[in-house]
This record gives structure tokens, sequence and C-alpha cells, in this order.
């Protein structure tokens, strides 16, 4: 009978909420939340419940986790932010943590330097490579940008303590629509909100929310009530974009010719198996490379693979996968798109 009650009133308050956001003439925008152009398929308990027996089944596995990592760390040099501040750098911490130096500022993005890609700090998916630096050691953060609201990117207690290391002078976070009240729960005093298409300019920076192909999630009750988001970030002589997390969609072409091109992209090569599950919301390397030409992108680089066991395919398989499509005759004469060490920092002249 409790367990009957419960039940009802969960959906009780689903049902009750109204997203303060809805605009009618938006298309992404419905009453109790956010969803994509076209909207994807639903996914549910179902097809949880359908990987989890393909697993025991045999028909797909989860990477083992070997005693030693294969991937290298290297430690980044900070003192190229310091020493020549016009320096135009892209640093990969891991996972989605890429930290773009260009125009005097230092910009990070989906902050993640915990252990574990989850609600708790002692379970849930655990960081298989280790952070190339602590938070104590990173440099002054100016902007901070949030693609969405999944645990492997919006990580509480790393933004809790980049927010308390600079309690003077916070970064200045710039996230998606139902993020603001999240963010000052947690201490940050400067949040910027931006809908899909909006820009927000400061000095020589103008930052551009874009559309991309996911879904957001943090509770059983919220749903798609915050929107998700990509980034191109834009100086007089620098365009940087960054995906976040998408499944391969035409938004890119949009993009590419609206925004770009541009000079550097960060794009998602991993978490893409098993495919019927992941397709909509995770691209695998082959739409990764069609993303970096639908931006334009003069140099990409892969992110999200390496640094946490999120889904089926190999550890190693994303990076060595760019590696030979890029070689193939169908891709030879595009702009480099290629994999770094974690910390491993490229300067741009």
């Amino acid at each position: 009978m409790r367990k009957a009650i419960g039940i009802m009133l969960l959906f009780s308050l689903m049902s009750c909420y109204q997203n303060p956001y809805f605009d009618a003439d938006k298309m992404h925008h419905t009453s109790k939340g956010f969803q994509n152009i076209p909207p994807s398929p639903k996914k549910g308990w179902k097809q949880m419940l359908r990987w989890r027996k393909e697993r025991k089944s045999g028909m797909t596995t989860a990477p083992t986790w070997p005693e030693v990592s294969p991937f290298e760390v290297v430690k980044p040099d900070t003192v190229i932010y310091s020493k020549n501040p016009s320096t135009k750098s892209i640093t990969w911490f891991g996972h989605s943590t890429v930290l773009i130096q260009v125009a005097g500022k230092l910009i990070l993005t989906d902050p993640h330097f915990a252990d574990y890609a989850s609600p708790v700090t002692f379970a849930g998916p655990k960081r298989y490579t280790t952070t190339p630096i602590p938070i104590a050691k990173l440099p002054h953060i100016d902007y901070i940008l949030i693609s969405h609201d999944h645990y492997d990117h919006l990580d509480g207690p790393s933004l809790k303590a980049l927010i308390q290391k600079q309690q003077d002078q916070q970064p200045h976070f710039l996230v998606p629509l139902g993020y603001k009240k999240w963010l000052q729960k947690r201490g940050a005093t400067r949040v910027t909100e931006m809908d899909w298409w909006e820009t927000f300019t400061e000095g020589a920076f103008s930052f551009h929310s874009t559309p991309v192909q996911h879904w957001t999630r943090r509770t059983l009750l919220d749903h798609n009530r915050r929107l998700w988001s990509g980034w191109a970030i834009e100086t007089t002589d620098f365009k940087f974009y960054f995906t976040g997390d998408s499944g391969y969609t035409d938004w890119f072409k949009e993009i590419g010719q609206k925004l770009g091109p541009f000079d550097v992209s960060a794009i998602p090569i991993g978490a893409y198996n098993p495919r019927w599950f992941m397709k909509n919301s995770h691209m695998d390397v082959a739409e990764a490379i069609e993303t970096h030409k639908d931006l334009g992108s003069r140099f990409s680089i892969g992110i999200h693979w390496g640094t946490f066991i999120l889904t089926d395919e190999p550890l190693r398989e994303p990076p060595q996968m760019l590696q030979n499509l890029m070689q193939t005759t169908q891709n030879q004469g595009l702009p480099p798109f290629v994999t770094f060490k974690h910390g491993q920092t490229k300067i741009f002249r």
C-alpha cells in the first residue's frame, strides 16, 4: 500500500511541473521542459533492461578494468598561462573538460576532477584515468561553460571547489536554461543562462549557445527540465566550438554556416555502444568526423573518451578508430582531427 501511494505521489509531482522558461514559439520548448528537434524517441526502463540482458547473454560486453591505465597522463605546464597571456592554447584534462586560453582569458568546459561521475562520492562510474591536475593547481579561470546536467559533465564537488578557490573573483558561468538556481545553491554568484542561438558578449568575447541533440536528467523527477547546449566562443581572431554531448545532427551544418568556420573544435568520439541505445545522444567516430566537416573546423580534438567507463566499446577503440578513419581515402586531405594525451596542451599560432 505504501509503495502504491509513493508511486502515485511521484507521478503527481511529475504532472504538476510547468516549465518556467516555456515559449510556445520555440519548437524545442515544451510545457514540461525541452526536447530535441525533431524529437528523439523516448528511452526508459525497458531499453535499460534490454541492454543489461545483452550484456548478460554476451551479445555485448562492458570494458574490463585493467590494473594499470593504458592511457598516458602528462602534467600540464601552467606557466604558459601567466608567462604570455596572449597565447592561444587548448589543454585537455580528460572527458569533456577542456581549458581554452585566448585573448588573455581562460575558459573551462564541463569541469570534472572528481573520482566518480555519480550523485554520490563513493560509487557509480569511477574515474579510469587520473586527472592530470588537481583543482588547487589550476590557474585563475575566467569563464566556465556547462553543456548539460549529466553527472559526467555537471559535477557538483568540482564546481563547488572551483567557486571556493576563487571566492573573491568567481568564474562567470555560462549555462543553458535551468541551471542558475542549482549553481547558486553551490555558491555561484555570476551565472548567465542562455537559450539556443542566444549570444552573450563581454569585452572581446562573444559566447553563442547552440543546439545539439541530447537530453538531461539528474533525478527521477527532472527529465529534460534543463536544456542542453553546445558552445561557440568567438574573439576577433579565434573561433572555438565545444560540442558537449550530442548525437549526430544537421544542426552542425547550420552551426558551421552561421558561426564557423572554427579554428579549433572539441568533438566527442566515445560512449557510443551499443549503437541502438546510444545513437540519438552520442555520435560515433565516423559521425564525429562528419561533425568536423560540418563545422568547417580547421583543427579538431577528440574528447569524451578514456576517462570514465560509461558504455560498451573497448576503451582504446575511439582514438584508434579516429586515427584509422582519418587515414582513409575518403578523409585524406581533411584538416587535422586528433586526440590528445590526458593533460596535453597545444599552442596555436
